[in-house]
């Protein structure tokens, strides 16, 4: 009987490390991204090179447009895609996502103490918008001369 309470304890103990593992422990360890927690950020394992083993890893990406681009960072770790050569041209390049951007024109509004709020143009909150788009539909110009352009280039991590 003592043995079966000392092995049940053992594989709570286990069980509970387990679930207690937050995403910055993950990402520490350089940990592959996984659907298994979709809370997860995703980001570009930095030292992993265009077409190759799969870099996507837990963390927060470096670069000003992570933010903006996070969820579709996730579709990309998510379908195993946005690093291999031609990956527009697959099935889970049509994946959606959310991408946030600034709206230039809310900030100057909302940042404007002569702003009307109750103009038709005025909307209350953060100067933000927010969108779903296909994944091959993103394109951003930020690659090396000469490479093609990959959303990972903005996803490298922390």
């Amino acid at each position: 009987m003592k043995k079966m309470l000392l092995v049940l304890f053992g594989m709570l103990v286990v069980q509970s490390y387990t679930f207690a593992e937050t995403w910055q422990d993950r990402a520490a360890n350089k940990t592959p991204w996984s659907a298994e927690f979709a809370d997860d950020p995703a980001c570009w394992n930095p030292p992993v090179g265009w077409n190759s083993e799969n870099p996507w890893v837990v963390g927060k990406g470096d670069h000003e447009a992570y933010y903006g681009l996070a969820n579709c960072f996730r579709a990309c770790a998510e379908n195993d895609t946005c690093y291999k050569d031609g990956w527009q041209d697959k099935d889970a390049a049509s994946a959606t996502c959310e991408l946030w951007g600034f709206d230039q024109f809310r900030h100057t509004c909302v940042l404007d103490a002569n702003c009307d709020p109750d103009s038709d143009d005025y909307e209350p909150g953060p100067p933000w918008w927010k969108a779903t788009a296909a994944l091959k539909s993103i394109v951003k110009g930020y690659a090396p001369t000469g490479q093609s352009e990959k959303l990972y280039v903005m996803a490298w991590c922390k």
